[in-house]
């Protein structure tokens, strides 16, 4: 397929509406991807995406659909509620649905569950209030890491769902494509 790679000089030299336009086409399409079609590419290198550049618009070009996971009915739903606790900020809904997931589990100690609030607030954080978000200008790499550390180092290792292995790794390649464009997106 003709294109250039996302991280070329030539998208790098596109303007910031058009790498926006862009960045929001990807996201949209991860987004149509994990909650209509419940079927993922959950191999989010860049080697997978091309661009073409049009005269006033450009294209995303996708490649190898061999990655390519369903995401069962049952728990995209359970996740769509877990995001929708996170988002609403509604403790009590956001626990429930990463108990329902095997995320979480009730009788895990209390410093457990807010370090994983604090862990997936933060991850969903480019959608929230403050907007536009800058998706290369901001620390969020580091404060995720961060918390994540102080998980592992604190608590015993538990093994995550596999959709959540799948998803995480997708999630991890869509916050490197936005950055790669310098997204400033208003969610």
């Amino acid at each position: 397929e003709p294109g250039v790679p996302v991280d070329s000089e030539a998208v790098g030299k596109l303007s910031q509406k058009r790498r926006d336009q862009l960045a929001s086409s990807a996201m949209e399409l991860y987004l149509r991807e994990l909650f209509l079609w419940r079927k993922v590419q959950t191999d989010p290198h860049f080697g997978n995406y091309r661009v073409r550049i049009g005269k006033d618009s450009d294209q995303l070009v996708l490649l190898d659909f061999g990655a390519v996971r369903e995401v069962p009915e049952e728990f995209g739903e359970k996740y769509r509620l877990m995001l929708k606790g996170l988002f609403w900020e509604d403790r009590a809904a956001f626990e429930k649905a990463a108990a329902n997931l095997g995320m979480l589990d009730p009788a895990d100690p209390q410093e457990l569950k807010d370090l994983f609030y604090r862990l997936c607030s933060a991850i969903v954080e480019p959608f929230g209030k403050e907007q536009p978000f800058d998706w290369r200008g901001n620390d969020l790499p580091q404060r995720v890491s961060k918390i994540t550390w102080e998980i592992f180092r604190k608590f015993p290792v538990r093994a995550a769902p596999r959709e959540v292995v799948f998803l995480d790794r997708k999630m991890a390649g869509m916050f490197t494509f936005m950055a790669v464009l310098g997204a400033k997106l208003d969610h």
